[in-house]
């Protein structure tokens, strides 16, 4: 769909959603990821010359959605099914709190991801957003990140919707962690702020002489709070170490687009990169998940 005008036929009433669905939020995430296009080379991804504009109106309902009106809600619903996304507001059964989930009607003709924004006539408790931006090639960094989200009660998240190399691995197209014109990154730069902790949720594979986990903020100069997260990991006994700007250079997170809007603006960010036994076991990850919401409560 190009520039253009869009014509919105909003719901009859007997079609509005007058109460949020009831939805285990976790697991109804995972079991969309389930159903994503999971390989390379897949070329699910799909970006033209018009979708930086389809973003643009995209961003602009999730924007109107979020006032927290009832009109505005039906009005961004409207929108956002003529690019093929579903606007649900729903209730986690597990937590009892509220949300926007926006997730591509299946199968997935963009695969530009799934988002969710709390949506309550009080904000979330803490501002935070979770990002995944690597579901299968940093295998369980969905469930490590969908759990950390509900832990903290963050007020947003984000996942890639495919494979970071769908389209190829010399194309970066699919690469959520490397574009500045997605989807993925305008809900990133439009839903966090200067006071928000972005949480980006990522694995690699372990290798000699590397800890369990390397934390970094996108710069050769890590932060307090990057530090004070890093000591509780390794109390929980997960061995952590922070990028320094010269060890763990592949894990560094320099170039990483959200990680450089965020600092840019004055925010936290946590490049949070942890091997398979960790994002794997659960036990471990509630030890990260509990190690992240001591740190953000520490002050």
């Amino acid at each position: 769909m190009g520039a253009g005008v869009l014509l919105i036929a909003v719901p009859n009433a007997s079609a509005v959603q007058d109460a949020p669905i009831d939805r285990d939020l976790a697991a109804f995430v995972l079991a969309y990821r389930d159903r994503m296009p999971r390989t390379e080379n897949s070329g699910a991804y799909h970006w033209d010359e018009d979708s930086e504009d389809d973003v643009a109106t995209m961003i602009a309902a999730f924007r109107r959605a979020n006032r927290g009106t009832r009109p505005d809600r039906l009005r961004a619903t409207a929108e956002l099914r003529e690019f093929g996304y579903n606007l649900e507001w729903v209730r986690d059964t597990v937590s009892d709190r509220r949300y926007l989930v926006a997730s591509e009607q299946e199968p997935c003709a963009r695969c530009w991801g799934l988002y969710i924004l709390r949506y309550e006539g009080e904000p979330a408790e803490a501002n935070v957003a979770v990002e995944v931006p690597h579901p299968f090639h940093d295998t369980f960094s969905e469930e490590l990140g969908v759990e950390l989200f509900r832990a903290v009660d963050a007020k947003m998240f984000a996942m890639a919707g495919t494979h970071r190399y769908a389209n190829g691995r010399e194309d970066p197209v699919a690469d959520m962690a490397r574009s500045y014109t997605s989807l993925f990154h305008k809900i990133h730069t439009n839903f966090t702020t200067e006071d928000t902790h972005v949480v980006q949720v990522h694995g690699f594979s372990a290798r000699p002489d590397y800890p369990e986990a390397v934390l970094s903020n996108g710069t050769a100069e890590p932060g307090p709070a990057q530090e004070e997260l890093a000591g509780l990991m390794n109390a929980a006994g997960i061995s952590t170490d922070l990028f320094d700007g010269s060890n763990y250079p592949d894990l560094g997170a320099t170039i990483n687009p959200q990680g450089r809007h965020t600092n840019g603006k004055g925010g936290t960010f946590y490049h949070l990169e942890t091997v398979y036994p960790v994002r794997s076991d659960a036990g471990r990850r509630l030890a990260v998940i509990a190690a992240f919401a001591g740190a953000l409560h520490s002050d």
